[in-house]
């Protein structure tokens, strides 16, 4: 499951950089926050709805990346029988 590799790399990034670099970001005109998103900000949201948004993001990318993966296998299965 090589996929979820960049996202996990992306969301270590984003937490690592709003913590110790302090970014502004100010969205579609919410108050500045350190994080790019409100599910991600943990000075506005805790730690457990952060969590929980990450864990339903990653069962969702996860069941696309394996979705993707069968369609693909099924796709190729019937492109050999066919040929």
């Amino acid at each position: 499951m090589v996929f979820i590799v960049w996202p996990v790399l992306w969301l270590v990034y984003t937490m690592l950089r709003g913590a110790f670099l302090d970014p502004v970001f100010t969205g579609l005109g919410g108050a500045p926050s350190h994080y790019p998103y409100r599910f991600l900000d943990v000075d506005r949201t805790s730690t457990v709805e952060i969590v929980l948004s990450i864990v339903v993001i990653s069962i969702v990318l996860i069941g696309l990346g394996l979705v993707y993966i069968r369609a693909e296998r099924w796709l190729d299965e019937r492109a050999m029988r066919t040929a």
